[in-house]
């Protein structure tokens, strides 16, 4: 899972790339081709681990 941004309300943007059926069951709407997309609250965000990807 990917946060994206954060939404002025204070909710995250999420991507996740992944089964159907995981994405499916976090409430994810999209498709297993284009990925996964959805909003969630800060305070459900559990267990966060950051990664850094820079870009060229």
């Amino acid at each position: 899972m990917s946060l994206r941004r954060r939404l002025p309300d204070g909710r995250i943007v999420v991507e996740f790339v992944g089964p159907p059926s995981v994405a499916k069951a976090l409430g994810l709407e999209g498709d297993q081709y284009m990925g996964w997309t959805g909003l969630v609250a800060l305070e459900e965000l559990k267990d966060i681990s950051v990664e850094e990807t820079r870009r060229a």
